[in-house]
């Protein structure tokens, strides 16, 4: 029984090991890439080393988010390409980047909005930024919150607010950092404060939710994976060298029994968290996302995660709703109320227009109190006050829950009454009627950043041109092949190695 064990597991731990190898190597790579984006933010990679679907055309790829008509008439177009100036017909635009940190995943930029002096701040993936009505580059307000990531800035009398993922800042009296106010907002009413299992997956996988510690754990074992598969890669091709090679190499045998041994030890040691790996990562990614995606537990408190605010990770996007005299917060569960001062309890709005999981990219003012709001859900207008949603991008059959050509709102432009609506895929629906082509100097001043490329390694993105839809099997049959191969490997050591 022990010997056909041990042929079982031998059979489970080569083949599939030699399968995912390639596969292993890339997730091991991109996750150390991701773990560390401040590190990595100035890093870009040219599009032309890159599959055609991550080429710029048309406005693509959130090239745009939305645009701002500064007091002198001219306009501001901003989105993932950064922030370009042009004339109010679009006819030229000119690189409006100076004093943004270099690299594109700096330059990813969520909203930029006009004081009534005639200041500019931008929000950015990087931070805030201000822009003096004379100056000739942007310069960096450093906010008192943990997190760089600005989520969205509006405008609001003489404040401006500024969203990240979990914090809401009011700047009151003028643009600077001494004018920084950070409110924490409350529970809502009637819900009590969790965290997303989906949350609850990512910082495991990441290892955020041990903070620094944690994530350089994670990058351990990520190079740890890598060993194992360079050294079982060489304990299976070195006895397929030819044989003259293999009488030339005397100390052939003795590496490979040294080569063996270190395998062994590397993957015994770390077993435990090899199998947490490819675990907590395989709920990330579909089919297995759908068993976690609206699930949740109550928020555990960890000074690394920030759990004490029940917003941690969930802001979004924010409005000012005259009718309604407060905000409109955007979350990641849904659209909340909060008065003006920030100090009530959120209250849930019981009718909401459908938001994509990936995020809300329209949130503004349609007039007469309602609002625009778009994501790869869609294009809709809402009354929140009335509970009325309009879908703007009808079905293409009646019946049928297929949005009109699979739109996937990245962005949208107003010029007056128009609307230019942005395709993440396509770029601009208007083909060119509304809105201008394109620019080269754009086009050429836009690789994809780097942590980027990372993500869409890790997410099996990158192998859509090979596999088709069959791309978003990758993940989940990696991490299923890994826990096979890390099994059968330690029961193999276990029982041929442990004692020696």
């Amino acid at each position: 029984m022990s010997s056909k064990l041990l042929n079982i597991a031998r059979k489970y731990h080569k083949w599939p090991a030699l399968v995912i190898s390639f596969f292993l190597i890339m997730f091991a790579v991109s996750g150390i890439i991701m773990n560390h984006r401040g590190i990595t933010s100035k890093s870009d990679v040219s599009r032309s080393l890159l599959p055609s679907s991550y080429r710029l055309r048309n406005w693509n790829l959130a090239s745009v988010k939305s645009s701002l008509i500064l007091n002198d008439g001219s306009r501001i177009v901003y989105g993932n390409s950064g922030i370009w100036k042009s004339d109010s017909l679009f006819s030229s635009f000119t690189d409006f980047n100076e004093g943004l940190d270099r690299g594109m995943d700096n330059r990813k930029v969520r909203s930029v909005v006009q004081l009534n002096d005639g200041t500019l701040l931008a929000g950015t993936f990087s931070g805030l930024y201000r822009r003096l009505p004379a100056g000739t580059s942007w310069s960096r307000i450093k906010l008192p919150v943990s997190s760089d990531r600005i989520q969205d800035v509006i405008c609001n009398d003489s404040a401006a607010v500024v969203v990240t993922r979990s914090e809401l800042i009011t700047l009151t009296g003028g643009s600077g950092e001494e004018d920084a106010k950070v409110h924490i907002l409350k529970t809502a009413e009637g819900e009590s404060r969790t965290i997303s299992l989906f949350r609850l997956f990512w910082i495991l996988h990441s290892g955020e939710i041990l903070g620094l510690a944690g994530r350089l754990l994670l990058d351990l074992l990520a190079l740890v994976i890598i060993f194992l598969v360079i050294t079982g890669l060489l304990h299976f091709f070195l006895p397929k060298l030819s044989q003259n090679i293999r009488k030339k190499l005397s100390d052939l045998p003795e590496f490979r029994r040294k080569n063996l041994r270190l395998h062994n030890k590397a993957g015994a040691w770390a077993f435990v968290l090899l199998l947490f790996v490819p675990f907590t990562g395989m709920f990330l990614r579909p089919p297995f996302l759908i068993t976690i995606a609206y699930g949740s537990i109550p928020a555990i408190n960890n000074p690394f995660t920030g759990s004490n605010n029940p917003w941690e990770d969930k802001l979004r996007a924010v409005a000012w709703s005259e009718e309604l005299n407060g905000y409109i917060l955007s979350t990641s569960e849904g659209f909340y109320f909060s008065d003006r001062n920030f100090s009530d309890s959120l209250r849930y709005f019981a009718v909401q227009p459908p938001v994509s999981v990936m995020g809300i990219n329209v949130f503004s003012n349609a007039g007469d109190n309602r609002f625009y709001v778009g994501s790869f859900d869609g294009l809709y207008l809402w009354h929140p006050v009335r509970g009325e949603v309009m879908d703007l991008l009808p079905a293409q059959e009646e019946g049928s829950r297929r949005r009109n050509a699979q739109v996937l709102i990245s962005g949208m432009i107003s010029r007056g009454e128009e609307h230019v609506l942005f395709d993440y895929d396509r770029g601009d629906l208007s083909e060119g009627i509304s809105f201008p082509p394109m620019p080269e100097n754009i086009r050429a001043a836009s690789p994809m950043p780097l942590w980027n490329v990372a993500q869409e390694i890790h997410t099996g993105r990158i192998y859509q041109p090979i596999l088709g839809p069959f791309y978003i099997l990758v993940v989940p049959l990696v991490a299923i092949f890994s826990l096979i191969v890390f099994i059968s490997g330690y029961i193999r050591w276990r029982k041929l190695y442990r004692k020696a």
